[in-house]
C-alpha cells in the first residue's frame, strides 16, 4: 500500500544520520536526570556507551578521509621526490611552515607515521622536494640553550645533517615536539614500558619550562641558534690564521 510521500525513503532516513553524533548528548543528559534505582537506567548507560563510541568511530573515519585527501594533495604538489607514494608512511600527523637555520626561505615539514618530510614551497603551491628522514631513524633535540623556539632535527645514520627549525611561537614547538617523540618512540624497535615512555613525552612540559620560553620569546627571536654562530665565527678566525 502507498503511503503518497513526495520524498524517497532515502530522504527520511538522512536527518536521523545526519542527527547521529547528537545522541549521545541527549543520552547524557538522560542519564544525568534519571534515577539510578529506575528500571530503565542501565539501559539508558548501556545506549549511552554505545553512542559515545560510534559518535568517536565516526569522527575518527572522518578525520581519516579528511587527511587521506590532504595527502594526495601533497603527493600532487610535490616535486623531485623519487620515494614511494606517501599514503605508504601511514597517516598524516602534523604539517607546518619553519624557519630553517642557513636557509632563506621557509621549510615545510609533514610528519608522516613513519617519516619527516622537510620541502620548500615554490609559486603557486608547488613543493620542492628537500629531504626526508624517516621516523625508526630519527633524533630529536628540543632544548637549545638561549634558543628557546628552536629545536633539531637529526638521522642516526648521518649526525652531520642536523636540521635546526625555529617554530612562530611557543606552541607551535610544543606541539612538534610532542609528535615528533610520538612517533619516535611509536618506530623504536625495543618495546619500551609505558612509565618510560609517559617520562619522555612528558619533558619539556613543565609549568617553569613554558614561563621561561613566553619570557625569552617576547624579548627576541633570531633566525639561527646563538652557539651555532658563535661556532660559525670561532671557524672563521681559526681559518683566518691558518
Amino acid at each position: 500500500m502507498a503511503l503518497q510521500h513526495s520524498l524517497p525513503l532515502g530522504s527520511y532516513l538522512l536527518k536521523p544520520v545526519q542527527r547521529i553524533l547528537k545522541y549521545h548528548l541527549l543520552l547524557q543528559n538522560m542519564v544525568k536526570h534519571s534515577d539510578k534505582e529506575s528500571d530503565g537506567y542501565c539501559d539508558v548507560k548501556n545506549a549511552l556507551s554505545v553512542m559515545t563510541g560510534i559518535a568517536y568511530h565516526i569522527n575518527d573515519m572522518k578525520r581519516k578521509h579528511e587527511h587521506a585527501v590532504r595527502v594526495q594533495e601533497i603527493q600532487s604538489l610535490l616535486y623531485g621526490w623519487e620515494g614511494q607514494d606517501l599514503t605508504t608512511y601511514g597517516e598524516l600527523v602534523a604539517e607546518g611552515a619553519f624557519r630553517m637555520y642557513r636557509a632563506k626561505a621557509l621549510r615545510h615539514l609533514f610528519l608522516f607515521d613513519k617519516m619527516l618530510l622537510i620541502a620548500k614551497k615554490k609559486e603557486e603551491g608547488i613543493l620542492s622536494y628537500k629531504t626526508h628522514i624517516m621516523c625508526s631513524n630519527l633524533m630529536l633535540i628540543e632544548s637549545i640553550q638561549g634558543e628557546p623556539l628552536c629545536f633539531h632535527v637529526i638521522p642516526f645514520d648521518n649526525p652531520r645533517y642536523q636540521y635546526t627549525f625555529q617554530a612562530r611561537n611557543v606552541e607551535q614547538k610544543r606541539e612538534w615536539c610532542l609528535q615528533l617523540k610520538r612517533v619516535i618512540l611509536e618506530n623504536y624497535n625495543a618495546v619500551i614500558p609505558s612509565h618510560a615512555r609517559q617520562l619522555v613525552m612528558e619533558l619539556g612540559q613543565s609549568k617553569q619550562e613554558d614561563s621561561a620560553l613566553e619570557k625569552s620569546t617576547t624579548k627576541r627571536q633570531l633566525s639561527a641558534p646563538e652557539y651555532l654562530e658563535k661556532r660559525k665565527q670561532e671557524r672563521r678566525k681559526s681559518e683566518l690564521n691558518l
